[in-house]
């Protein structure tokens, strides 16, 4: 082969290597557009995330709190009727009077003295407390206070008679203070040689009273009352 054949081998070569390489090339010359980002997409049904705390009830107001302990409510005042607003009269005290008699001798009953005192019963009405002494009796022996709640009689300051009542006062509502003749065993019956005992009444509002202070003294046995049947 001639220089001028191996020449124009050469430079053939040449330019087919470079039109190769311009071809490998051409690609990168074109603009490649970026792969979309994906998106998320948040559906509408999806379950919301649970909050972090919870409801509570709704606080219950202290007023309606149940108390602790249940008090018992005070009786309100009432208009007093006419049976606790008044005292009794001169007929009534007698008459509750001879219906007490002796349990041994039903015919020894008892009578008014001049000793009473009233005082009010704290809802409208009178309380009065007066001195019956035994029907036969020669002295102040033998005695019994009466009580009674407007004109009603309601009771007596014991079931057996008392030696005496030496002083009978109101001593504030409700309350009466009687001072009893204290004998000692051999004194005579003129005479008693020992202190009054003193006892206060107060009304427990059940047609009742009672005694505080002391004891109702007597001397011997006792002598037993009651209502005449």
């Amino acid at each position: 082969m001639t220089v001028g054949a191996r020449k124009l081998i050469g430079t053939v070569a040449v330019v087919a290597t470079g039109a190769l390489a311009g071809c490998s090339n051409g690609g990168s010359d074109v603009a490649t557009s970026p792969a979309p980002a994906s998106s998320t997409t948040t559906s509408a049904s999806a379950t919301p995330t649970s909050p972090g705390w919870a409801p509570t009830e709704p606080a219950i107001p202290s007023d309606s709190a149940s108390p602790t302990t249940s008090a018992t409510p005070k009786k309100s005042a009432t208009p007093a009727s006419s049976s606790v607003a008044g005292v009794p009269d001169a007929a009534g005290i007698k008459t509750a009077m001879a219906q007490t008699v002796e349990t041994k001798q039903p015919s020894v009953h008892f009578v008014p003295s001049t000793v009473k005192a009233t005082v009010p019963d704290g809802e409208g009405g009178k309380l009065t407390a007066v001195v019956g002494t035994r029907s036969n009796a020669a002295d102040s022996g033998g005695q019994v206070v009466f009580f009674f709640h407007g004109t009603k009689f309601v009771g007596w300051d014991g079931d057996t008679e008392t030696s005496g009542v030496t002083s009978l006062a109101g001593a504030g509502q409700g309350v009466f203070t009687i001072k009893y003749t204290h004998f000692a065993k051999d004194d005579p019956a003129c005479c008693p040689s020992l202190k009054p005992v003193t006892i206060h009444w107060s009304w427990q509002d059940n047609d009742g009273f009672a005694p505080s202070g002391g004891t109702r003294p007597y001397v011997g046995t006792p002598v037993a009352i009651r209502l005449k049947a």
